[in-house]
């Protein structure tokens, strides 16, 4: 026997190695159970977690076939393990990342046809707003009675203008 190992037997009380070798083979068996059920454990925790946020049914959410559960209970994420459902979720962000982006390209365009709106609206109502000062003026030197039937149509044109911009701007 070496110095070490006999000062370990003696140190927990053993008499020979073998029972030493045992204790030591029953203190590493113990940290390896410890360790599968810490991996367990934090593989459920997740799945769990992935599974609440990419939407799987909760247990409670059955109860045909799980009574009495709980939100407690967590979700149902069948055969997954951890590993499975990460990846799940990868897909899932890049999807909604590519989804992102193109609504961002649909707001920009939306945004673009909106401001070239808001300019030709503009430009209509200065049409307008010329149209009607000529209109006046037009009737301001000529002063003739029997031109109002002239100007009641390039009024009903005006109205018909002003009726199209007030429903554009709706």
């Amino acid at each position: 026997m070496n110095d070490r190992t006999d000062w370990d037997s003696r140190s927990v009380g053993f008499h020979d190695t073998d029972d030493h070798q045992r204790w030591l083979l029953e203190q590493k068996q113990a940290e390896v159970e410890r360790l599968r059920a810490a991996c367990s454990k934090l593989n459920d925790e997740v799945c769990q977690t992935l599974g609440k946020a990419l939407g799987y049914p909760g247990f409670k959410d059955n109860p045909a076939t799980f009574p009495n559960a709980t939100e407690a209970d967590g979700v149902c994420v069948g055969d997954h393990v951890a590993e499975s459902i990460a990846a799940e979720a990868a897909k899932k962000i890049g999807r909604l990342r590519a989804e992102v982006e193109q609504l961002r390209a649909d707001v920009s365009t939306l945004m673009q046809a909106a401001n070239e709106e808001a300019n030709e609206a503009e430009q209509l109502r200065v049409l307008l707003r010329d149209t009607q000062v000529a209109v006046k003026a037009l009737r301001g030197m000529l002063g003739v009675e029997s031109l109002t039937r002239g100007f009641d149509v390039a009024d009903n044109l005006l109205a018909r203008i002003k009726a199209a911009l007030a429903k554009e701007g709706q």
